[in-house]
């Protein structure tokens, strides 16, 4: 009989020690039970707030102890009903201070922070000893909402000088989480702190100055792209036809730089492969499998701007025929026609998160169909475009009037390594 691998909490009753003892294999654990989500539909587009559950928060340091080969705990969020939240990102939540913040019916800032400082309590104290990672968790003041955010902040100054090495370097800062879980992709505990105050905390730490200055750090943050998931026919799921688009953001770029830069790596002397095989992990998702290669696309901007680094990278391992992508046109086409609408169902949730990140990469992917393919691209089907393409036009192009390239032109916001191609 194989062995259970992985747990789901859906109560709080479910943290027993008792019962913890009868699964020593466990790897993964999803605790759904602590973080209890509301939103509030008549407040403009909504608002959703967080509070946590007091009977899970007490259990989950003693019942995480019992594990001794845990490697991942995911926290996941809880609507009224009791039903999980799919694609659910606690750091777009409000942590309210509440009417009574004593306890035990403090609000859910003091709460979040109370359970944080328990997690680095039983590291410091060794009931919590292997370095599993910790998913789902963030800073109530990691993106300022309610002007309460420091870099003097205690509990997350805990946070990096308790929790393990492996797991502080890999902390998000000030709302940099979002758009990793936004893609479905699992991000350390997001905390309120600069980036250059964690690392300093991580270089103070034994091994900390090594851990900052390796090559895996890099392969990891090339790892972590933005996902896309366009499915096939104008939203529906069909996961054997979806279109998967990765693109970094220019944070997501700028912090890559900035490690080449601050780690002294010789980037021409990395592996092509490591690389590569990086880049591919952006694809991703949670269970670490990566979709068809046919199914997924990189942003050439972005390919570009990471080979304008210096990185060994071969762009047509990256860069579509497009003779193969030519069968997504009815997606492209579609993530175009979003410009001035918005689907909010839950079903494609994910798939229109922040399309507008990628319209100017199906932008370019059009305008090549209708250049390039020899065989009578499919007008019908680009034609639908049409209509939207108005509100590119005076827009598609910088001031400089030289290019499209969102990391050079500053209506973008980006700047490209070596400026307009």
């Amino acid at each position: 009989m194989p062995l259970l691998k992985e747990l789901r909490i859906d109560k709080p009753q479910q943290m027993n020690l008792k019962v913890a003892s009868r699964f020593r294999d466990i790897t993964t654990i999803y605790i759904n039970s602590l973080l209890k989500v509301t939103v509030d539909e008549d407040e403009g587009d909504g608002w959703t707030e967080i509070n946590l559950d007091l009977e899970s928060k007490l259990r989950v340091v003693h019942f995480l102890s019992k594990f001794d080969n845990l490697d991942k705990v995911v926290f996941v969020g809880k609507d009224e009903n009791g039903d999980d939240i799919q694609y659910f990102t606690t750091i777009d939540a409000y942590f309210f201070e509440g009417e009574d913040q004593s306890y035990p019916d403090e609000g859910g800032r003091q709460s979040m922070l109370s359970f944080i400082d328990l997690l680095s309590g039983g590291y410091n104290c060794g009931v919590l000893s292997k370095p599993f990672k910790i998913s789902g968790l963030v800073c109530p003041d990691a993106t300022n909402r309610q002007g309460m955010r420091s870099d003097s902040c205690k509990t997350c100054l805990r946070a990096c000088r308790s929790f393990p090495l492996e797991s502080v370097a890999e902390f998000e800062c000030r709302g940099s989480s979002k758009s990793k879980g936004k893609a479905g992709r699992m991000c350390g505990l997001d905390v309120c702190l600069e980036r250059a105050i964690l690392e300093s905390i991580v270089e103070s730490r034994p091994g900390g100055k090594e851990l900052l200055r390796s090559e895996d750090r890099l392969l990891r943050l090339l790892g972590s792209g933005m996902r896309y998931k366009i499915n096939s026919v104008d939203g529906e799921e069909d996961v054997h036809k979806a279109l998967y688009i990765v693109k970094y953001k220019q944070e997501e770029l700028d912090e890559i730089k900035r490690v080449i830069e601050y780690a002294e790596l010789d980037v021409k002397k990395l592996s092509r492969q490591s690389i590569s095989s990086a880049i591919r992990q952006s694809f991703a998702i949670n269970n670490g499998k990566i979709p068809p290669i046919d199914q997924c696309y990189m942003s050439e901007s972005s390919i570009s701007y990471l080979t304008d680094l210096g990185l060994p990278i071969k762009k047509a391992d990256f860069i579509r025929p497009l003779a193969d992508l030519i069968e997504y046109a009815r997606q492209i086409v579609w993530v175009l026609n979003q410009c001035d609408s918005e689907i909010n169902d839950d079903a494609n949730e994910v798939q229109t998160t922040h399309h507008e990140d990628i319209q100017l990469d199906c932008l370019r992917l059009i305008g090549r169909f209708l250049l390039e393919i020899e065989d009578n691209p499919p007008i019908q089907q680009i034609i639908n475009v049409i209509p939207c393409l108005a509100n590119w036009l005076p827009n598609g192009v910088d001031e400089c009037g030289k290019c499209l390239d969102e990391y050079s032109c500053k209506r973008c916001r980006g700047s490209s390594p070596k400026g307009h191609r």
